[in-house]
């Protein structure tokens, strides 16, 4: 039976979808608003229109509808942003460059990505065996990809973990306009009641890209132990919708995101040896004065 005038239809392609489809589509949004433990079994069939027996039938439980939700959202990202291939010619500073453009746009661009993107951003922020799944599956053979960039960038012998930290720097750059920009937006600014911000909405995405969540919303987060009231308990699962940003914005942050990290990966020998000696060295930490006292007679 349909529910919830449901069609059985792609709204992509207006194609027709069997059962199993269905209930993936179904289960996109309402899992990445609400979570796993959230989500109930009866809102997501009936919204995809099927009975109750459904998501046993076609995925042994609601697990395993969660792991296909989860796969779905990132072949759907793919499909939307896909990551660039490069034939050898191209430099590594332009596979950088790409890579980034690829990354941004799958994070923050919410206009074109919807809720793949938001469920894929819960799963980071509180990783389920899920997770798991598809970092073995989807996300390792890029992030390889990108080691493989950093490593033709710095240009000589670097030990492993110290490639891993440049690449998850990279990609820590875009994922942080996509979680803070409503907060950066505040900062630089002067907070909501500044005249550039207009009228103050929970949903306000505001000039800096990536603006989608309220000031008060985690995406993933579980609340805290005291939070018994329905409504804040609400707020640290509910994420407002994403706002497409201006173009020019995405173009702009783009153009820094790639430059900052061109110019810190391509550096990354002397700037290493600048601050290494100074600040690391335990010699440096044991000539250093610890000043207890005075910091407590200042407070």
């Amino acid at each position: 039976f349909m529910t919830h005038g449901s069609t059985g239809k792609s709204t992509e392609t207006g194609e027709t979808l069997g059962t199993k489809e269905r209930l993936v589509q179904a289960a996109g949004p309402i899992f990445a608003r609400s979570g796993f433990a959230e989500a109930t079994v009866r809102e997501i069939c009936d919204s995809a229109g099927a009975n109750l027996a459904a998501i046993k039938y076609n995925f042994g439980d609601k697990w395993g509808l969660y792991v296909a939700t989860i796969e779905a959202a990132h072949l759907r990202l793919m499909d939307i942003v896909p990551y660039p291939a490069w034939p050898e010619s191209v430099s590594a500073a332009e596979k950088l460059s790409l890579f980034i453009r690829a990354t941004v746009l799958r994070m923050i661009n919410g206009g074109q990505t919807g809720w793949p993107s938001e469920l894929l951003l819960r799963e980071i922020l509180s990783p389920s065996a899920a997770c798991d799944v598809l970092i073995q599956r989807c996300i390792r053979p890029h992030f390889e990809n990108l080691l493989e960039i950093v490593r033709e960038l710095v240009g000589g012998e670097v030990a492993v973990r110290e490639l891993e930290l440049m690449a998850f720097a990279v990609i820590a750059q875009c994922f942080h306009y996509r979680m803070c920009g409503s907060f950066m937006k505040r900062v630089v600014q002067g907070g909501p009641s500044s005249g550039a911000v207009g009228e103050a909405t929970p949903n306000s995405a505001g000039s800096l890209p990536g603006a989608a969540w309220t000031d008060s919303m985690v995406p993933g987060a579980s609340p805290r132990a005291d939070d018994t009231d329905a409504e804040l308990r609400n707020a640290h699962h509910h994420a407002a919708p994403l706002e497409a940003p201006d173009r020019e914005e995405l173009e702009q942050l783009i153009a820094h995101v790639t430059r900052f990290s061109l110019a810190a990966i391509t550096n990354w020998f002397s700037v290493r040896e600048l601050v290494a000696a100074p600040l690391l060295s335990s010699e440096a930490h044991a000539s250093t004065p610890a000043q207890p006292a005075a910091r407590s007679s200042e407070v």
